[in-house]
């Protein structure tokens, strides 16, 4: 046998070794923690889906497979390449008896898989959504004199509209508590810092409606800070 055929043989016997390594390596691990404690959760389901770009451009992207691995008693999970094989968009996500779900079953690329995934007991749940209800600090701002300054209009606005919506949802006493902390205080600030104008005018506008838990509530306007914001401030934690 040539050299060159020795070569050949070699290089396509190293190709295979290479290629089985890379489907068989364990490529990404992480962990599954409870959202409130960061204790490890043994037993979740962490959902891997598996989607290829469309052959065709009238096409979505099209499911090629789940795969499921459960976490250990550490809440470790490990999924290998073969798992993420041919794979152009992933989510991925947990699950488990008493866990509304997890945050979140994000889009991650090929190959990425998220190193930690909290996972949400029923009874956290409406603390956890409390949570995406508070508006960033200082994001409202307008021109003046030629420089970005904060506006407590629009900022009151942003806020009542979150704190309408949050004192509703929340039910038990550490979600009372949360909303006081987190609402209270900058809408009782901001309330004063508002024209006699801008008062009248939050009459003009109502907050829009939402679901939640399989109920809608109605939006109310935004001029309730004597009926909606002084009396619930008002209360004890």
């Amino acid at each position: 046998m040539t050299a060159k055929k020795h070569s050949i043989i070699a290089a396509a016997v190293l190709g295979l070794v290479g290629l089985s390594l890379f489907l068989t390596a364990r490529a990404d691990s992480g962990r599954a923690l409870d959202w409130a404690t960061h204790e490890p959760i043994a037993g979740a389901r962490m959902n891997l889906e598996c989607y290829r770009n469309p052959l065709f451009q009238l096409e979505g992207t099209v499911h090629l497979r789940t795969v499921v691995q459960v976490t250990d008693a550490y809440g470790r999970y490990t999924f290998s390449r073969l798992d993420m094989l041919g794979c152009a968009v992933i989510t991925f996500g947990g699950e488990k008896v008493g866990y509304s779900g997890s945050d979140a079953g994000a889009l991650v690329g090929p190959l990425q898989i998220p190193t930690i995934v909290y996972l949400i007991k029923t009874s956290d749940r409406v603390l956890f959504d409390l949570q995406h209800l508070v508006p960033s600090a200082g994001r409202m701002s307008m021109q003046k004199d030629g420089r970005l300054v904060p506006d407590p209009y629009a900022e009151y606005q942003d806020v009542y509209q979150s704190f309408y919506k949050a004192k509703r949802i929340a039910t038990a006493p550490r979600e009372v508590a949360f909303v006081h902390e987190h609402f209270c205080d900058r809408l009782m600030s901001l309330y004063p810092r508002l024209s006699d104008d801008q008062k009248s005018s939050l009459a003009k506008y109502d907050t829009p409606g939402f679901s939640y838990a399989d109920k809608y509530y109605r939006g109310g306007s935004y001029a309730g800070h004597a009926s909606e914001v002084v009396p619930y401030c008002a209360r004890a934690d």
